[in-house]
């Protein structure tokens, strides 16, 4: 059997603004899914609360942002940092 190589697993959480409903929460949902290195995505629309567990060798930080910044979002804050496992 070959090696295993543990994944750098991130999960960071943002306050974020511009989502009017909950089909805007699911499209973010969609598109940072499809993003290569990320592991799993929660939007909650009603708390404007985003979380992004995630491999950082595979995708960056900035590139999560600017996926949520395409789709019309606003990056109000970061709600707690980040916690590397």
């Amino acid at each position: 059997m070959g090696e295993v190589i543990p994944l750098a697993q991130v999960s960071d959480y943002f306050i974020i603004g511009g989502l009017s409903d909950n089909h805007d929460a699911h499209e973010l949902k969609s598109a940072l899914s499809r993003l290569s290195g990320v592991n799993s995505v929660s939007v909650n629309h009603a708390l404007s609360r985003l979380t992004v567990d995630y491999d950082d060798t595979g995708v960056a930080r900035s590139r999560i942002e600017g996926v949520a910044r395409d789709m019309g979002c606003d990056i109000m804050a970061d709600s707690g940092g980040n916690l590397r496992i």
